[in-house]
């Protein structure tokens, strides 16, 4: 009787503990599923996906049922498979990653007013990085930002009078001095009549457009020793829509030396900021860089297709 009377509280105990750390998973569980989706269309499938960081007060604004987020000035975001990892990852599974080459990707652009010294950007980079970086968080970009380096593609980068699209490759082992911090790539608005904020540019940025790029390769001649050998050249074609029809179009001829990590995988990245130094992006017209910066600006009804 000693014996039996010892081990049932004993038992008794061990069995609190189960059913307290099964609440105590539980309700971390309901948190993380809290977190709202964002849907990206691939073909006709619908992806679910989730916006990192979710922590330390970083809350992504989504509406429209999943399809815009509303990306509020100074934050950034990656897109991630699920929502158990709030604060980034250190493994490339947990994201999702865009092979891009031979498809086409389109995302409506509302710039809320966005005006000089403002910078709304969306962008792929290869993430993540080997190492946390300044925020922890596994970022990585062509300019070391954060202190860890690795291509870009800068796929917008806009406010109300310009938008550049730019391709930052990097070299192996990535580092600062190894990727191209300027980079190349298509250049809309900044002065010419394709681009502004009114109805008399091609496209009024005062009103939401459609940016559409497509990766595509194509077939050029070796002329090189006297050779009939053909050679595939990877390309990239920008496209701005508004009211249905396309407005603008320009091509980003020999963009190879950023295929083997667009064809990995890159990680789309949400961010708006601002500068006082933005003139390399809207001068002209901005003569004064102090930022006018909304509150947020938003990017919706992301599409992939081939």
């Amino acid at each position: 009787m000693a014996s039996s009377s010892f081990v049932v509280p004993v038992c008794l105990l061990l069995l609190c503990v189960v059913v307290f750390a099964w609440a105590d998973d539980d309700l971390n569980l309901t948190t993380q599923q809290g977190q709202p989706p964002f849907y990206v269309q691939f073909g006709e499938t619908q992806r679910k996906t989730y916006l990192s960081p979710f922590d330390d007060g970083n809350k992504p604004n989504i509406t429209e049922g999943g399809r815009k987020v509303n990306v509020r000035f100074g934050e950034r975001f990656y897109i991630m498979l699920n929502a158990f990892h709030p604060h980034s990852s250190p493994n490339s599974s947990d994201f999702l990653q865009f092979d891009l080459v031979g498809k086409t990707l389109n995302v409506t652009v509302d710039l809320n007013g966005a005006s000089c010294g403002c910078n709304a950007a969306m962008y792929l980079v290869s993430m993540p990085s080997s190492k946390p970086g300044a925020n922890s968080d596994w970022y990585c970009d062509a300019n070391n930002v954060g202190g860890n380096s690795c291509p870009e593609i800068d796929l917008i980068e806009a406010n109300e009078h310009a938008l550049f699209t730019t391709m930052h490759h990097c070299d192996k082992p990535y580092s600062s001095s190894t990727c191209a911090h300027g980079g190349y790539g298509a250049r809309f608005g900044h002065g010419k009549s394709d681009l502004g904020n009114s109805s008399s540019f091609s496209i009024d940025t005062r009103r939401p457009f459609i940016f559409s790029t497509s990766f595509y390769n194509t077939q050029t001649k070796d002329n090189s020793n006297n050779s009939n050998n053909t050679e595939e050249k990877l390309s990239c074609a920008v496209s701005l829509y508004q009211d249905g029809s396309l407005r603008t179009q320009q091509v980003i001829d020999k963009v190879s030396n950023i295929a083997d990590p667009l064809s990995t995988g890159m990680v789309m990245v949400f961010s708006f900021w601002g500068s006082s130094s933005m003139g390399w992006l809207d001068s002209p017209p901005c003569t004064n860089d102090t930022p006018h910066c909304p509150t947020f600006m938003s990017f919706s009804d992301m599409s992939v297709s081939k």
